[in-house]
């Protein structure tokens, strides 16, 4: 019996210790970098590298250049260490490649398709869209074109906003214009793609399910619309309206939620009341944080009472579109790990796990003090519950460095796979940085530990005898209406780092998953073997480069 309780303190305190171990700093593999070889590829050389992307299966893709090509190209890299050109001018029959513009999401199916738009336009807008498997990436729409499911319309202006889910479903935004000779109305149209058959999705001037008798969708409103697609096609877009006879009011906006063209419906708008605790209030903006694997819809908004200030953030789960909208969290709920005077102030971005939980990134604080903490925390059946925040120890870091900085107050959370592995880019403090902020890249999982990535500063190995340091890091790309998924479904993590020298390179690190009874108890044999956690952590601190490999 002693031995059974000795077994399980160890195995408690294993978990309770376990971050300020040697092993919260990851090792981190080099994928490619500005100056490489391509392999396979003699005669081309990296010159440039974009945001990578990585599928479920751990292949990584991303948009590069060479000297001697005048437009840029798009790389695969297999788990394996195999690369590919995925996508140029060649595969691309009678389309002049020009700039590549926001890429899909390139994750998920077996045959790794990809998505992109190419030939910037005017206004932010694409001359045409490509999807396909990779290597025979077929024209999906082009300016000009004839409008698939639209009688008597030519494609308009261009493209943008190009979203891919998993599945290799595509979903994008374009506007469109009466043929030649005809009359009418330039339209904006939300387009879906699945396996390569473009349809409309949801049209300017459409009545839709939700909306008041004379009301229609209105692209015109002076604000882009948000677009998200799910496994199945699922579609979820953020879009104005407008009432028949009267002009486009600024913000006002609805979240159209339908799985077809016909069965798209309101799931929330603006002015619309709403129950948030005891009091009654009425939407005043909306946008969509997320879709699930199982399909499930994360709605996030601001509301506020009697039309007039006083906002409240909040966030809202629809399981199936045109079901009801679940209440998941607002302003002044309890956050467990702070004190009960310190509440929700805003929901930020969020995910949603496919068994329903929720990770989100909060402002926590006293509303009359109006001084927030910025933290990653999770919902379940239990309410809210911290994972960290900006005044606590930075993990991997054990010289006295804490959360916090000019990057969204310390924290800024960007990916999640379905198994609740995730990553964010965050600043720590103090220590030898003394009261500069350094800003990181953090991963775990929910349930584990919370790993050290990389750091800017960080001396960094990319090939023998060619090692950088570290200026900057990118988890996602810049450019808006993008679709990157960072994180695998098997915990591979990938990223960018831009260095002092002017170059770049992308990296890949595995997030372990948190630690089983057996593994705890191997921990544990290791910890007696290799000497104290105090001894072993000065010698992580020595450790700070990054390591080079050829493969995941």
């Amino acid at each position: 019996m002693k031995r059974t309780l000795w077994l399980w303190f160890v195995i408690a305190g294993l978990a309770t210790t376990h971050s300020a171990q040697c092993g919260t700093k990851l090792a981190s593999h080099v994928a490619a970098y500005v100056g490489q070889q391509v392999p396979g590829y003699s005669q081309l050389t990296f010159t440039s590298l974009g945001t990578p992307s990585i599928s479920t299966n751990g292949v990584i893709t991303f948009d590069s250049g060479v000297p001697t090509w005048s437009s840029p190209f798009v790389v695969r890299r297999t788990a394996g260490g195999e690369y590919s050109l995925a996508l140029n001018a060649a595969f691309a029959p009678g389309e002049a490649l020009g700039q590549i513009g926001m890429l899909g999401g390139l994750v998920g199916n077996d045959d790794h398709a990809i998505a992109a738009l190419s030939n910037a336009s005017s206004f932010g807008f694409y001359n045409s869209v490509l999807a396909g498997p990779a290597g025979s990436v077929a024209v999906l729409a082009r300016l000009d074109a004839p409008a698939p499911g639209l009688t008597d319309s030519v494609h308009d202006r261009g493209f943008k906003r190009l979203h891919q889910a998993e599945s290799g479903a595509i979903a994008f935004f374009g506007q469109i214009r009466p043929a030649p000779g005809l009359s009418g109305d330039v339209g904006g149209v939300v387009w879906r793609s699945i396996g390569g058959i473009v349809q409309p999705l949801l049209q300017h001037r459409q009545h839709v399910f939700g909306l008041n008798a004379n009301q229609y969708v209105d692209f015109f409103d002076g604000s882009e619309p948000q677009i998200t697609i799910g496994n199945a096609g699922r579609m979820a877009v953020v879009a104005g309206f407008r009432t028949e006879g009267s002009p486009s009011v600024s913000g006002n906006r609805a979240i159209y939620t339908g799985d077809n063209a016909s069965s798209m419906s309101v799931a929330l708008r603006r002015a619309q009341e709403v129950a948030l605790g005891s009091g009654t209030f009425w939407i005043d903006s909306v946008t969509i944080q997320d879709i699930s694997s199982t399909g499930s819809i994360l709605i996030g908004g601001l509301a506020v009472k009697n039309n007039q200030g006083g906002s409240r953030s909040a966030l809202w789960r629809q399981a199936v579109p045109g079901g009801s909208v679940e209440l998941l969290g607002f302003r002044g709920d309890m956050v467990s790990g702070f004190a009960p005077d310190r509440t929700i102030q805003q929901i930020g971005q969020s995910r949603l796990l496919p068994d329903g939980r929720v990770m989100a990134l909060l402002a926590v604080g006293q509303a009359a003090m109006g001084t927030w903490t910025s933290a990653l925390a999770y919902r379940d059946d239990d309410g809210w519950h911290k994972i960290l925040a900006t005044g606590d120890a930075a993990p991997g870091l054990s010289n006295g460095e804490v959360m916090g900085g000019s990057l969204s107050n310390g924290i800024l959370f960007r990916h999640m796979n379905d198994a609740g592995a995730f990553a964010f880019l965050g600043m720590y403090t103090g220590g030898a940085a003394g009261t500069s902020s350094v800003m990181s890249i953090w991963a775990g999982q929910l349930g584990g530990d919370i790993y050290l990535v990389a750091s800017v500063g960080d001396r960094v190995v990319v090939a023998p005898g060619d090692d950088r340091t570290i200026l900057g890091l990118q988890l996602d790309s810049v450019s808006t209406g993008t679709s990157i998924q960072g994180i695998s479904q098997n915990n591979w993590l990938t990223y960018r780092a831009s260095f002092t020298d002017g170059t770049s390179a992308i990296f890949t690190t595995r997030i372990p998953s948190p630690p089983t009874v057996l593994s705890a108890l191997i921990a544990v044999a290791l910890m007696r073997r290799r000497g104290t956690v105090a001894s072993r952590r000065v010698e992580c601190q020595r450790t700070r480069l990054i390591e080079s490999a050829s493969a995941i």
